[in-house]
């Protein structure tokens, strides 16, 4: 009778503790709370997440508060070539933000913004989150997430003239990116690029240069979106 008791104890001292964290879970909300991307839940629901930063007065400048959109991409939209009528995506855009904002952090680096992809149930697909960390702190970053995962995978990308290095991790459900150290090359000799031309793309890229991109994907979605996402800091996904 006592072990009975004893057992059942435990077993409403649990489901408190697993009622608390759903409840924290379901409240958290962008641009108010900071999301612990190390330990982020990949069943986040993203439309509730985003729901007081996708309100219309958040677009005013003063307002002091980022604003998101959420958008569909057809399959057309992503391809140019695909179904107009049959869902790639759903994301969810920040278009309005301050750099010097902290939304998220993953150990001891800060993010300044972070977009969401969903599928067409609202499943959490693929985050972004982009940091100005500098240099050094990106690779104290990398030597924390080499002694927590081991090892990544090492490879270049490329878009346009930008080139940066892509660094890969995987664990358990996850799959780990962190495009860095982005740099432009005009060296392409089929490429011949006046210097005045250079100037201006120097001052496009200027802010993109010195930012770093960290993505977590849902590892069921791999193979539906790496390399197939054509716009936004999603490119960078390879």
């Amino acid at each position: 009778m006592k072990n009975n008791v004893y057992l059942n104890a435990i077993k409403n001292y649990v489901l408190i503790l697993l009622c608390i964290y759903c409840i924290s879970c379901q409240g958290q909300e962008y641009d108010k709370d900071i999301l612990n991307l190390k330990k982020v839940d990949l069943g986040l629901n993203a439309e509730r997440f985003y729901k007081n930063s996708m309100k219309r007065e958040n677009i005013k400048l003063l307002s002091g508060k980022q604003y998101v959109e959420k958008d569909t991409i057809t399959e057309y939209d992503n391809t140019w070539n695909g179904d107009r009528n049959k869902i790639f995506a759903i994301q969810y855009r920040v278009v309005g933000y301050s750099p010097e904002d902290v939304v998220a952090q993953f150990d001891n680096i800060h993010f300044s913004r972070v977009e969401s992809l969903v599928d067409d149930k609202g499943n959490l697909m693929l985050i972004n989150a982009v940091t100005p960390a500098s240099k050094d702190n990106i690779l104290k970053f990398i030597a924390a997430l080499k002694k927590e995962y081991q090892d990544p995978e090492l490879t270049e990308d490329s878009s346009g003239y930008t080139h940066s290095q892509v660094f890969t991790w995987r664990d358990k459900d996850r799959i780990i990116k962190l495009s860095t150290n982005s740099r432009l090359d005009f060296s392409n000799p089929h490429h011949i690029v006046s210097e005045a031309d250079k100037k201006e793309i120097e001052e496009i890229e200027k802010s993109r240069l010195t930012e770093s991109t960290l993505f977590i994907c849902n590892s069921t979605y791999e193979k539906k979106l790496l390399g197939n996402l054509h716009s936004g800091n999603w490119m960078n996904f390879k």
